[in-house]
């Protein structure tokens, strides 16, 4: 089973895509950026699903954060923020 850490500030979100994925996959949830960063120095994670823009920090430096710990990690980013620049600095 692959480890998947999913970040959003959103409850519903987690709660939504933990009712999708939990029987498949083993997961992490953080519904902040300083949770995740705490999780990825515990744990190595196959996949992270991350928004773009989180409560306490932008998506961008927890990402920066993952893939200094563990460059293979494959990062999906996602948002409801329609801003193309986002889009742009995450591919980045």
């Amino acid at each position: 089973m692959a480890d998947i850490l999913i970040v959003d500030n959103e409850k519903n979100i987690l709660e939504g895509l933990d009712f999708l994925l939990k029987d498949k996959y083993v997961l992490t949830l953080c519904s902040s950026g300083a949770e995740a960063l705490e999780a990825i120095k515990k744990q190595k994670f196959d996949v992270a699903l991350l928004d773009v823009l989180l409560g306490d920090m932008d998506g961008h430096e927890v990402l920066r954060e993952i893939k200094k710990v563990n460059p293979h990690t494959k990062v999906i980013m996602i948002s409801a923020y329609k801003d193309v620049k986002y889009i742009v600095d995450a591919i980045k």
